[in-house]
């Protein structure tokens, strides 16, 4: 892994939306390893994520990690909002699903959205966000 670091293309502009602090700080501190994210904001809900994205000046993601199961609004729910917000613009986002529990009936729901590239199992390793890398790398 250490000499493939080298190679893995960052993702740009990174929004991770995960609700355990745990999760959260693991892949903040792995996507800062590897080199992953040129920018980084994190939010604790897909809520806050929402509501940040629509403000005047909201962040720009060009990947967004975000966690399947969160309390309030889960990920699906945030994707059916951001596709029905008017004020912002999810075009060209690449996501990626994240879920200590995600199952083919799942997986094969999120596929149907034209945003979802890619699909992480809790916990997150360097060797599956290198592997996304290279994954989503041409979606970027």
């Amino acid at each position: 892994m250490a000499d493939d670091q080298d190679l893995l293309k960052s993702f740009g502009r990174v929004m991770l939306i995960e609700d355990d602090l745990v999760d959260r700080m693991t892949c903040q501190r792995l996507l800062r390893r590897l080199g992953l994210a040129e920018e980084l904001i994190c939010f604790a809900d897909a809520e806050a994520a929402l509501l940040g994205m629509e403000t005047d000046g909201g962040f720009e993601a060009d990947v967004v990690f975000l966690d399947i199961n969160m309390p309030r609004m889960n990920g699906l729910e945030f994707l059916q909002e951001i596709h029905k917000s008017e004020k912002v613009q999810f075009s060209g986002v690449v996501a990626v699903m994240v879920s200590t529990d995600l199952t083919a009936e799942l997986q094969m729901k999120f596929e149907e959205i034209q945003y979802v590239k890619a699909f992480i199992r809790k916990p997150m390793t360097a060797d599956e966000l290198a592997a996304v890398s290279t994954e989503i790398e041409g979606r970027i």
